[in-house]
């Protein structure tokens, strides 16, 4: 299972995850392709944590080109 968090800092909410004891799967990281910063983490579950920052001129649910 994996949820996904939209932050407006994800390197600042990836931070305090590492403090609270979560592991790391992928530091913060701004995509090439899209204009969006994501990290991943697993929580005391095991649970998958996705972060996703979306850049200036870019919103939430932006449709992915290559499925139109």
């Amino acid at each position: 299972m994996e949820n996904i968090c939209q932050t407006s800092d994800c390197q600042r909410v990836y931070d305090r995850a590492i403090n609270a004891g979560c592991e790391s799967v992928m530091k913060p990281e701004k995509l090439e392709r899209w204009p969006v910063t994501v990290a991943f983490v697993k929580d005391f579950d095991g649970y998958l944590i996705e972060f996703v920052e979306h850049h200036q001129g870019t919103r939430p649910g932006v449709p992915d080109p290559k499925k139109t």
